[in-house]
């Protein structure tokens, strides 16, 4: 596809996004405005707020549980509705992405986006 689209003089675009750790990193105010954004607000996006705010964890390691800590700024991990709210941050990031490039282009360039959780 690439070489077709090369040798007609035209100009391909290929973005990859590499997703590990998605969920450690998932910025908790990003994704309330990408959830607003979409379309979720009032006692739903309030109850997505709730759900992701004083978090505790005892993080696991090879010589037991660690001491509690306070988890800031991210989302709960582990629930459906986290695979969700990660989920819509990752296609607005690509959006973006592809939106800026079509404005840089002139709307000539074809896109492809592929994103990967190793």
């Amino acid at each position: 596809m690439i070489r077709d689209i090369k040798s007609k003089g035209k100009t391909a675009c290929l973005i990859f996004q590499d997703v590990q750790k998605a969920y450690d990193k998932a910025w908790l105010d990003a994704i309330l405005y990408v959830l607003n954004k979409n379309g979720i607000e009032g006692k739903n996006l309030e109850i997505t707020c709730k759900m992701n705010t004083n978090l505790r964890a005892k993080p696991q390691t090879r010589f037991g549980l660690t001491r509690e800590i306070k988890i800031k700024d991210n989302i709960r991990q582990g629930g459906p509705p986290s695979v969700i709210e990660c989920a819509t941050l990752i296609d607005e990031i690509l959006k973006e992405n592809h939106t800026e490039i079509l404005r840089n282009t002139n709307n000539r360039t074809k896109t492809w986006m592929f994103t990967v959780d190793r």
